[in-house]
């Protein structure tokens, strides 16, 4: 798994230097798409974002178990079986299943390339339609609770099958387990980047038919609380949480009086855990097709603090991040509690996505989207952070909107959302600055991603490595400060061996001085250096000259070797002009450089031949 790991990470720097390559001066600015509307045809919608400049599309994973059914009834037999046994272990296997979609309702895999698949769509789980199609439930949805199943809610129905807790729901929970595993063993057949999961339930799911009509469903709260919680705190203490000392099964009252409770510790998101803690490690996400997993979490401090007890669950797999998913308007009373549960989510929350519900924009006079003062606010913190490896995704249903598609584009009829948020990142200095600096384009193969240890003892690094390494003033400029000081304590001690004496003239010694100190180095006030006088700067001086030894120990390409001599060159430069006080003295270096890696002592034999630095 770690030499899986460091294969991706050199591709991921690799690709990432080719995109710098070849387009140095473009905004780096990942949005995607995600069309309700075409959410099974990921073809049409592909081709409607590119036309609007959407990097990336979202469709829904096909549901592959009627195709199953569908068999011979050996087949059926057989295959039904092997995926039960499957699904029960959480394992996903590499023969028959490879290839399945969805019975008759996926043409868009005969109309995409490979190329397009793996790296302009995204997965999301959905709800099997065979749940949905000709039922009551469908029927039953106001307009409302259809865009928020849409959004918010698609993937619930087959979530709290998952991690329902009751008995009675075991068949269905079965169904469920093989559909979710069918889902995402396509994805990985597709080599489909990433998938987005359901919001993690705050609620324990006792389990309901999702196909009554979902008089008893919990949905997952979107609201967002103005409490100020500590969101790293033990979810023993928080409400809801199972009573102390309680055994054994609980009643129906408690159970649904627990159901009731928002509870990040609930016994449905410890199922939730389990199933992603064995999917992160299953084939899906372990084989070359490194399929990431994107749990929806919506702005709020519960789902916050939820997702952080999910990740610890899963023991902080690089595989499980997330996805913020902006949905209502916030207040500036919730302002405060949100910045400072962001500010600890983003450095350890695997944050990979933000996602925009069109609901959440408010319009301008001219009828355009714009975000809210807060909104705003939050964007900034958010891509200060994270912008040059954050995605944005703007979803939701778009209803009698004013721009129709024409001739000027606007096929996705998202056009706009993704020109405002464009511009966001494109007119604010304090992120243009964070993130297109060379620093910045530096750090983005790295930014939020384990790194596998470096062993320079055991491994020869290489070229590039090194000239990574060597991008980073403030390291090397404090090795120099620290060389330099450990001079002067040796010339102040007298630790250092004495040469003997040697005459040359003030000319020299400025010179020598100009050199090891660009800005300046003499004292104005020392009238020897006056060059002004009857002898110019022939006056001849004495300088009483020490040997010092330096052992730059794994050397690299040189960089401390130079620091070391520049050290040097300073120290002598300060003690041969006197501006310590007494005798002028000056410093012979010989400088060793150890290095085990051959194609390294390459590098550093050509810089003794073509540096005269180097050369004394």
């Amino acid at each position: 798994q770690q030499q899986q790991l460091g294969q991706h990470q050199q591709q991921q720097r690799f690709d990432s230097q080719q995109q710098q390559q070849q387009q140095p001066s473009k905004l780096v600015f990942i949005g995607g798409v995600s069309l309700p509307e075409q959410l099974h045809d990921a073809a049409t919608s592909l081709q409607h974002a590119r036309q609007d400049g959407f990097d990336y599309v979202v469709t829904a994973l096909p549901d592959t178990v009627p195709l199953l059914n569908k068999s011979g009834s050996r087949g059926r037999h057989n295959n039904s079986r092997r995926l039960d046994d499957l699904a029960r272990a959480n394992v996903v296997p590499n023969g028959p299943l490879r290839g399945v979609v969805d019975a008759g309702r996926r043409t868009d895999v005969t109309r995409l390339e490979s190329k397009w698949w793996s790296t302009s769509v995204v997965g999301m789980v959905s709800d099997p339609p065979r749940w949905t199609d000709g039922g009551s439930s469908a029927a039953a949805l106001s307009r409302h609770q259809m865009h928020q199943t849409e959004a918010m809610g698609e993937g619930q129905m087959i979530l709290e099958a998952l991690t329902s807790t009751s008995r009675d729901a075991a068949v269905r929970r079965e169904e469920a387990n093989r559909s979710f595993w069918g889902m995402m063993e396509w994805a990985s057949h597709m080599n489909i980047p990433a998938v987005i999961l359901p919001p993690i339930p705050l609620r324990e799911n006792i389990g309901v038919d999702p196909r009554d009509g979902g008089a008893n469903k919990r949905r997952g709260e979107v609201s967002i609380s103005s409490e100020e919680e500590d969101m790293f705190a033990d979810a023993g203490s928080h409400a809801g949480a199972p009573y102390p000392g309680q055994q054994g099964r609980r009643t129906a009252s408690q159970r649904r009086k627990a159901s009731d409770a928002i509870d990040v510790n609930n016994p449905s998101a410890k199922e939730y855990a389990r199933l992603l803690s064995h999917l992160s490690t299953s084939p899906v996400c372990a084989s070359s097709a490194h399929v990431q997993l994107w749990v929806r979490v919506p702005l709020s401090l519960d789902h916050l603090r939820a997702f952080q007890l999910l990740l610890a669950r899963c023991d902080h797999s690089p595989n499980v991040g997330c996805m913020l998913y902006i949905s209502q308007r916030l207040d500036a009373a919730e302002l405060p509690a949100v910045v400072r549960a962001l500010h600890a989510f983003v450095g350890g929350g695997n944050v990979r996505a933000v996602s925009y519900d069109v609901e959440v924009f408010l319009r301008n006079k001219k009828g355009y989207p714009t975000l809210s003062k807060n909104h705003q606010f939050l964007f900034q913190l958010l891509f200060g952070r994270l912008g040059r490896t954050l995605r944005t995704l703007v979803e939701g249903r778009v209803s009698n909107s004013v721009f129709q598609s024409g001739g000027t584009g606007n096929a996705s009829l998202r056009l706009h959302h993704l020109q405002y948020l464009r511009h966001l990142r494109s007119s604010r200095p304090s992120l243009l600055a964070k993130l297109d600096s060379e620093e910045a384009v530096l750090e983005t193969p790295y930014l939020d991603n384990l790194q596998s240890p470096l062993q320079p003892l055991g491994d020869h690094l290489e070229y590039q490595t090194y000239e990574t390494f060597e991008r980073d003033p403030v390291k090397y400029k404090r090795y120099g400060e620290a060389v330099a000081f450990a001079l002067e304590d040796g010339m102040d001690e007298e630790t250092f061996g004495y040469l003997g004496s040697t005459a040359t003239t003030l000319r020299q010694l400025k010179r020598m001085s100009d050199a090891a100190n660009p800005s300046g180095g003499y004292d104005p006030d020392d009238d020897d250096y006056y060059m002004n006088n009857d002898n110019g700067g022939e006056t001849i001086v004495e300088v009483d000259i020490y040997h010092v030894a330096i052992l730059v120990v794994g050397a690299g390409r040189g960089p401390l070797v130079r620091e070391a001599i520049d050290a040097v060159a300073r120290v002598s430069a300060a003690r041969a002009s006197r501006l310590g006080g007494g005798r002028r003295r000056a410093l012979h270096a010989r400088v060793y450089a150890i290095e085990k890696n051959p194609s390294a002592v390459l590098y550093l034999q050509s810089l003794k031949r073509s540096d005269p630095s180097w050369n004394g």
